[in-house]
């Protein structure tokens, strides 16, 4: 074989293992990108929801709890210009888990989803499943005037939430910061 087409065929390969794909071979592209557009500098407000913990009872459970369906119901009517989740959107972290939230959200005309993991998230594969259906485990957004809005995943290694709240407070400048976790910075305190 020639280098050309080994080349050629070898990077075929890896991108063909780096695209994520759902069970049923289709890829997807990750809710924060899907969702993320740009928003107006010039709105008199900005009313932003933030929600968490909406995982089932019943960890393993692929199909949601009803109250979040009431919340995408009440998202829908809203039509805020961000959505902010503080973790646990689902109970264990495995890929059908992960293809349900996604495959809900997606029906929704919402915009700027911005999620951040929780434990529950990240029990199975770690961040695997949430970077290939949600996208990044921080997140750091300046669109609303004079305000910075900072997720950081609050179950990375001390170095890591380090370095996460580190870009947060990072050129923030007279902007006031709106920052975002799923565990409380306190280990011992009870749930």
């Amino acid at each position: 074989m020639c280098y050309p087409a080994l080349a050629l065929l070898l990077a075929l390969l890896i991108a063909i293992q780096v695209a994520p794909q759902t069970a049923g071979g289709g890829s997807v592209t990750p809710l924060y990108d899907k969702t993320r557009r740009s928003i107006p500098g010039n709105l008199p407000w900005y009313p932003l929801v933030v929600f968490g913990d909406n995982r089932p009872a019943n960890e393993m459970s692929v199909e949601q709890p009803e109250v979040f369906y009431q919340l995408l119901s009440e998202l829908e009517n809203m039509y805020p210009p961000a959505v902010i989740g503080l973790g646990d959107h689902v109970g264990y972290g495995t890929p059908e888990q992960y293809e349900k939230l996604y495959s809900l959200f997606s029906k929704t005309r919402l915009e700027n989803l911005w999620l951040t993991p929780g434990n529950h998230d990240v029990h199975y594969a770690g961040l695997t499943y949430w970077k290939q259906y949600i996208g990044p485990d921080s997140v750091i957004v300046d669109d609303i005037p004079g305000w910075r809005i900072a997720l950081v995943d609050s179950e990375a290694d001390q170095s890591t939430w380090r370095d996460q709240l580190e870009r947060a407070y990072s050129g923030l400048g007279n902007r006031q910061l709106i920052l975002g976790y799923h565990r409380p910075l306190y280990p011992n305190v009870q749930h």
